[in-house]
């Protein structure tokens, strides 16, 4: 099986992160439950880099601008950190983004916070923040990603047991099979 394979040799040669094609939009729905690249990023312990099929490939230097989805768990902010420490030697500025069911101005206030907090440990940074409405979460995430040129969507993913899995796909997941731009997944 190519996931487990690609997990076995993740686990013995510990890369610091896994690249990966995708057929994003394109990819059927029947392909949903069963996509190799959706299984490593539920069960790698590195970081994993998807890129979609029809996507222009770029190489780590080319990436300008990259959106940070947040919903403000304090591991949120330690995959941030990590992120920053992991791709230091490369240049690019980040947007803060928070998926919100509705309009709260705490959602605005706490972004502004970790921009506030990055911008001090991280001077040489270009941040800034956004909420996406979550109504149509995955159109909205489109067209924030158009509207603003994001390069590359990261994301957290934690590990979940197989029920969650099954019943409430992670973001990550619903992510890969939608979107046309690449997606760097944090652990």
């Amino acid at each position: 099986i190519p996931e487990e394979e690609i997990l076995r040799y993740a686990k013995e040669y510990r890369p610091q992160i896994i690249i990966m094609g995708t057929r994003g939009r394109s990819q059927k729905d029947i392909d949903l439950i069963g996509s190799v690249t959706a299984e490593v990023i539920e069960r790698s312990k590195t970081f994993v880099y998807a890129i979609p099929e029809h996507t222009p490939l770029k190489t780590f230097n080319d990436i300008k601008k990259v959106a940070f989805v947040t919903n403000f768990d304090q591991r949120d902010l330690i995959a941030f950190d990590t992120l920053i420490t992991a791709f230091k030697s490369f240049y690019f500025a980040i947007s803060f983004i928070h998926l919100s069911t509705e309009n709260d101005a705490w959602n605005e206030i706490k972004l502004a916070g970790i921009k506030d907090y990055f911008q001090k440990q991280y001077p040489q940074l270009e941040l800034d923040y956004n909420v996406i409405k979550e109504d149509n979460i995955l159109n909205n995430l489109d067209k924030y990603v158009k509207e603003e040129n994001i390069d590359v969507i990261c994301i957290t993913n934690y590990k979940r047991n197989i029920f969650a899995r099954l019943f409430n796909p992670s973001i990550a997941r619903k992510m890969i099979f939608h979107a046309n731009t690449p997606i760097l997944v944090i652990k």
